[in-house]
């Protein structure tokens, strides 16, 4: 079905099947559906989604409490960081490289613009801070199926907290997904 509730199976000559894919129908807090969500085993992580789908009024708040768009940092806090990663001193270069770390995702179009005109040391660092941003992590996958489970909802509060989701860093995992999915509940039927 259009809202992903909903599977239509046939084969000749049977009949057609209908199967309700969103998983359980309870919240069942004892299973943790929030630890689910940064599963890497698919089976828990799908449990979790449909418990999350199935149970808005227990599932919205939890999400709005611990999912948050994380701060940008101001423009020239970067490039003074970017710099850093050529200072002279040791231990210069290492706060640097750790608050880029620490910035995630929301750098990692500076970090790519700096590569080209970067030391070596700097380069190898800049290079090491993009794979890490940009690697997929359990809290990555749970800020995706977060999205998915909101956008299986279709709820208006669901859509509400998809919104403020997608006012965040652009390029950033959770304001990608969130875009995403407040584009698909647009087409949907």
């Amino acid at each position: 079905s259009p809202d992903g509730r909903f599977l239509a199976v046939s084969a000749a000559p049977g009949p057609v099947e209908w199967w309700a894919v969103i998983g359980p129908a309870r919240w069942d807090a004892k299973n943790d559906p929030w630890a689910g969500l940064a599963s890497p085993d698919a089976e828990k992580a799908f449990a979790a989604v449909g418990t999350f789908r199935n149970n808005p009024a227990e599932a919205i708040p939890l999400l709005k409490a611990r999912v948050t768009v994380p701060p940008t940092p101001a423009a020239d806090q970067v490039a003074a960081w970017v710099k850093d990663l050529d200072s002279p001193g040791f231990r210069e270069r290492e706060q640097a490289t750790k608050d880029l770390a620490a910035a995630g995702e929301a750098v990692v179009g500076a970090l790519r613009d700096a590569l080209p005109r970067a030391s070596a040391e700097a380069r190898e660092r800049l290079s090491a801070l993009i794979a890490k941003a940009e690697a997929r992590s359990p809290e990555k996958l749970r800020l995706i199926r977060a999205c998915e489970a909101l956008e299986g909802m279709g709820t208006p509060a669901a859509q509400e907290l998809l919104a403020t989701w997608a006012k965040g860093t652009p390029g950033t995992t959770l304001t990608r997904e969130a875009a995403g999915s407040l584009e698909r509940l647009k087409r949907r039927p």
